[in-house]
């Protein structure tokens, strides 16, 4: 009975419902790939950066999260290590402002908010650092902060 309802069914639709035309199959899958290309790309960028800080090369981490951000605007990710770079070039003011952007886009990111309390204690602003970091603590309790209370 099941099979034949089922039957009745798929042979309803293949009288009523005509395939798309090739040249429509053909623009949907270019679409597809262009989407598929965009965002591998920026996410692979943003690994890429990762693995230029761990070298110690920052100023190319930073070219390829500026990169990245001008591609993809609200990967929170490639702002964070943005932050990351400037903080390691010793750019205190450059990386606040980048992880500012980082906690716009992602505010429930503990990390993005843990680079902010870090950029701010490397600033000399160590209330403010402290408030924030204890916002961090709230949102994941798990992090450890690298700067001394």
């Amino acid at each position: 009975m099941l099979k034949t309802q089922i039957s009745l069914c798929m042979s309803f639709i293949l009288r009523h419902i005509t395939p798309p035309s090739e040249k429509k199959i053909s623009k949907l899958s270019q679409i597809a790939r262009i989407r598929h290309k965009f965002f591998s790309r920026s996410l692979s960028s943003v690994e890429l950066g990762r693995k230029k800080i761990e070298k110690g090369q920052y100023t190319q981490a930073l070219n390829i999260f500026e990169e990245c951000i001008e591609r993809q605007g609200k990967n929170s990710w490639a702002w964070h290590g943005k932050g990351d770079a400037y903080q390691f070039l010793g750019q205190y003011k450059n990386a606040e402002k980048a992880y500012r952007m980082a906690t716009k886009i992602a505010p429930d990111h503990a990390l993005h908010w843990g680079g902010l309390a870090n950029a701010l204690f490397g600033q000399g602003k160590s209330e403010e650092a402290t408030k924030i970091w204890n916002k961090t603590k709230k949102l994941d309790p798990s992090l450890v902060w690298m700067r001394p209370n």
